[in-house]
């Protein structure tokens, strides 16, 4: 493969005979560490090449494997992708979210029906607290690892916002070399992404994956990991329990002393409204004694106006009456001296043109109809001339 693009450059067919893979395999699982063959891991085979000239061709007849090669090179790679998840930021990323004080929704990703499935609900059951689990069904171990996985991860990301409070990843025991499928870079990746705390609980007591050391918390066995959430909710109730104590206590303590102070401050208010009272008999029998007499000076008082205002009511009518009386006479004179016929009487006369009256000259035209009242009767006229003067 090249080293940069991940392409490959050359391959040839390499033929492992029946006898040959058990020897193999048998050297592999002696190795303790143990892996996978697997795509993409790279191996030190001792081959035979066999020619056929005929044909023009070539093989690889595989008769054993180097083991130690490999294991190194699975470190160096693992090591790698921790490294690049460093740089980026992604290696720390979901340890630094905050986890829910009280995590009662659950996502989890098992495979439905392995041991690490009822192990993980059974301990949540026995804790007697309402865990709400959205589960996935998944493969946890061989090439569909990762696809499963990751839909998963993307399935549950797309929930909405408050669907669940962590994300429990978690398989049941197996062999070291199943978990490396979970020393995968895209894995990683998924979960450092992951906008919530990821556990994972992979079933070994030993190794640890780097999907295990990018996730919020790593756990030995699904048990571990539910008795974890359990106690964390469990470590809630008993602080909400206590803080309800605390509350009870301080209130019990307040409404104690708030009875003691309401006691006492009746028992002084007692005292002191005996002295006040005391103090200030003497002071109301005086005031009594001041107010009945000031009372008995302003009748007095009042009555002696009373009396001069009764004897001066028949002065101040007859004065109002004469007054009215001159007035009356005045308004008398002033109406007759008005009166249109008393007017007429000293020669004047009104004139009247289609029965209204004539005020100005203007209003004439020769020909016209008059009307003249006098004192005594009317007389018809026509205008002949009419001249206009502009004195007021």
């Amino acid at each position: 493969k090249h080293p940069q693009a991940n392409e490959i450059i050359a391959q040839a067919k390499a033929i492992i005979f029946e006898n040959v893979k058990d020897k193999i395999f048998s050297r592999l699982k002696q190795t303790g560490e143990g892996f996978l063959l697997k795509d993409d891991i790279e191996v030190k085979l001792l081959c035979r090449v066999n020619l056929s000239p005929r044909w023009g061709l070539y093989s690889l007849e595989v008769y054993d494997i180097d083991p130690v090669y490999t294991l190194g090179k699975l470190a160096q790679d693992r090591q790698k992708i921790i490294e690049d998840l460093r740089k980026r930021g992604l290696f720390e990323k979901n340890k630094a979210l905050p986890l829910a004080l009280v995590p009662l929704n659950i996502g989890l990703i098992t495979s439905f029906g392995s041991a690490a499935y009822h192990d993980f609900i059974s301990e949540l059951k026995a804790s007697g607290f309402a865990f709400k689990i959205i589960a996935f069904d998944s493969h946890m171990q061989g090439k569909n690892v990762e696809k499963d996985i990751i839909k998963a991860v993307h399935l549950f990301s797309s929930l909405p916002s408050g669907s669940i409070d962590v994300l429990v990843i978690t398989r049941g025991g197996g062999s070291t070399a199943d978990l490396s499928w979970f020393d995968n870079k895209t894995l990683a990746e998924e979960i450092a992404r992951f906008p919530l705390p990821v556990f994972t609980a992979l079933g070994h007591q030993i190794n640890t994956t780097v999907m295990d050391l990018v996730s919020h918390t790593s756990f030995k066995t699904p048990t571990k990991a539910a008795r974890f959430i359990a106690e964390r909710v469990e470590e809630f109730n008993s602080f909400l329990e206590e803080s309800a104590g605390n509350i009870l206590d301080l209130a019990y303590a307040a409404v104690e002393n708030e009875d003691k102070t309401l006691h006492l401050n009746a028992s002084l208010l007692s005292s002191y409204t005996q002295e006040y009272f005391a103090r200030h008999k003497e002071f109301l029998s005086s005031a009594k004694a001041f107010l009945r007499e000031s009372a008995l000076n302003t009748v007095s008082s009042l009555r002696q106006s009373l009396s001069r205002v009764e004897q001066d009511i028949p002065f101040y009518c007859r004065s109002i009456i004469v007054s009215a009386k001159d007035k009356i006479d005045n308004f008398r004179n002033t109406v007759s001296i008005l009166d249109p016929k008393n007017i007429l009487r000293r020669g004047f006369s009104v004139v009247i043109k289609k029965d209204r009256p004539v005020k100005s000259a203007a209003q004439v035209r020769p020909g016209d109809l008059l009307k003249l009242l006098l004192y005594r009767g009317r007389v018809i006229s026509k205008a002949v001339k009419s001249e206009e003067n502009n004195e007021e």
